[in-house]
């Protein structure tokens, strides 16, 4: 069988669904900061030149919960989708350009766009971020 990067419908529109071992998926909604849905958006289009009509995150941990961007199938009526905008892709191509051209000119310093999340980093003993040991001791 060959590799199917999304489920395509019968009219071949793609919807990209990204399984996540975690207890929910909505706050990715929210977060300007990641990348992960934009570019699979983009990678479907550009890569695999499909039609996509949307990009979910499903939560596997307690429950299952979709949470995503583009059109609202009827089988997740439950899930929290978010309209498509191109400026949604526009911005994630702006934002991946800005730091891949900041990596190749040298600057690879650790920043995270948000210290709460340095708490359950894998990597939190190793970080070269000098604000991530206090952030961790905070609770942050």
């Amino acid at each position: 069988m060959p590799y199917r990067p999304a489920d395509q419908t019968g009219d071949g529109r793609a919807f990209v669904i990204d399984y996540k071992y975690s207890p929910k998926t909505r706050d990715k909604l929210t977060d300007e900061n990641l990348l992960q849905g934009p570019l699979y958006w983009l990678a479907a289009e550009k890569a695999f030149a499909l039609h996509t009509a949307g990009m979910y995150y499903c939560a596997l941990r307690d429950r299952l919960e979709y949470a995503g961007w583009g059109e609202k199938p009827d089988c997740l009526e439950k899930a929290a989708v978010e309209p498509f905008t191109n400026q949604w892709l526009e911005a994630a191509v702006e934002r991946s350009v800005r730091s891949a051209g900041e990596i190749a000119a040298g600057r690879i310093a650790p920043d995270p766009s948000d210290l709460s999340r340095c708490r359950r980093c894998e990597f939190r003993d190793v970080c070269r971020f000098e604000g991530a040991a206090i952030a961790v001791a905070e609770g942050a």
